[in-house]
C-alpha cells in the first residue's frame, strides 16, 4: 500500500454522510479541540450547483467559548475576514442564515468546496482564544488575545504573498490600518529550530519588511547574531513586547 492509499483509507473511514432534508450532512476527519468532528451540508440546487454550508458550527463552538460575535468588536471584524476568506461563490438567495459559513460549487469542485469550508470551521473555531475566559492551547492563541485587547482583527491561518509566486501560510494576520503577518514561536524545539522557522518565513516574503513580525514565546533564546540576521528582514518580537505591539498598530 502506498502512502496515498493508506491515507485516503484512513480518511474514508471516518468520511461519512448521513440524509438531512433535501441534502445530506458530511463527517470529516477534521476534529476540533473539543473532539467533535467538522460536519457540512451539501445541497443540490441545480444541474450543476451545490450548496455547503457548515449550518452554523463554528459560530455554535464560538458561542459555547463565550465569544459573541455580534458584540465583541475583534470577534466581530475577524469574523467577517474569515467569511470573505472562503473562496466560493456566495449563497445569494438561498435560505442561509446570518451566522453559517456557507457558499456554492459545481459538481467538479463539490470535493474542493467541501474541504475548503472545512478548513473555515477549523479556523473559525480558533477564534475562541477570543472569549475572555479562554485558556489558552496554543502560543498562537496568546497573540490572538492581544489582538482582542485592542479590538483588532486577525485572520487564522492567513496567506501570505511570497517573492516567487504564490502565498505561504502563517500562523495568522493581524488587520491594523493594513494587515501585519505574525509567525508564531513556541519554542517547544531547540532555539535554532525557532530561529529557522523564523527566518524561513522572513525570507520568503514579498511584503514590506514593517509588515512582517515573528514572535518568540518567552522560552525561546537567540543569540545576538540571530536577532541582527532576523531584523535585517522583519521583526522579532519576545512574547512580553505583545501588548505595546498591538497598542501601536491601533495608532
Amino acid at each position: 500500500m502506498t502512502t496515498i492509499e493508506a491515507v485516503s483509507a484512513a480518511f474514508n473511514r471516518t468520511l461519512s454522510s448521513e440524509p438531512r432534508g433535501s441534502g445530506e450532512v458530511l463527517t470529516l476527519p477534521l476534529g476540533l479541540s473539543n473532539g467533535n468532528l467538522v460536519q457540512i451540508y451539501v445541497e443540490q440546487l441545480a444541474s450543476d450547483r451545490w450548496l455547503v454550508s457548515d449550518r452554523g458550527q463554528a459560530a455554535f463552538e464560538l458561542a459555547i467559548a463565550g465569544v459573541n460575535i455580534e458584540t465583541q468588536k475583534a470577534a466581530n471584524a475577524s469574523w467577517q475576514h474569515l467569511v470573505r476568506s472562503i473562496l466560493l461563490d456566495a449563497p445569494i438567495m438561498l435560505d442561509t442564515q446570518p451566522h453559517e459559513l456557507a457558499g456554492t460549487s459545481t459538481g467538479a469542485e463539490l470535493g474542493n468546496a467541501v474541504l475548503l469550508l472545512g478548513e473555515a470551521v477549523l479556523r473559525g473555531e480558533g477564534l475562541c482564544a477570543l472569549a475572555p475566559s479562554y485558556r489558552t492551547r496554543k502560543f498562537r492563541d496568546v497573540i490572538v488575545q492581544a489582538a482582542g485587547k485592542q479590538d483588532l482583527a486577525v485572520q487564522l491561518d492567513a496567506p501570505m504573498p511570497t517573492r516567487h509566486g504564490g502565498n505561504r501560510s502563517v500562523s495568522l494576520a493581524v488587520q491594523g490600518q493594513r494587515p501585519t503577518f505574525v509567525q508564531a514561536v513556541s519554542g517547544r524545539g531547540s532555539a535554532i529550530d525557532g530561529f529557522d522557522k523564523a527566518q524561513a518565513v522572513f525570507s520568503s516574503a514579498d511584503v514590506p519588511r514593517d509588515q512582517l513580525v515573528a514572535v518568540l514565546a518567552s522560552r525561546v533564546h537567540l543569540a545576538p547574531w540571530q536577532w541582527e540576521t532576523l531584523r535585517e528582514r522583519g521583526n522579532p518580537i519576545m512574547e512580553s513586547e505583545l501588548d505595546h505591539f498591538m497598542s501601536n498598530l491601533v495608532a
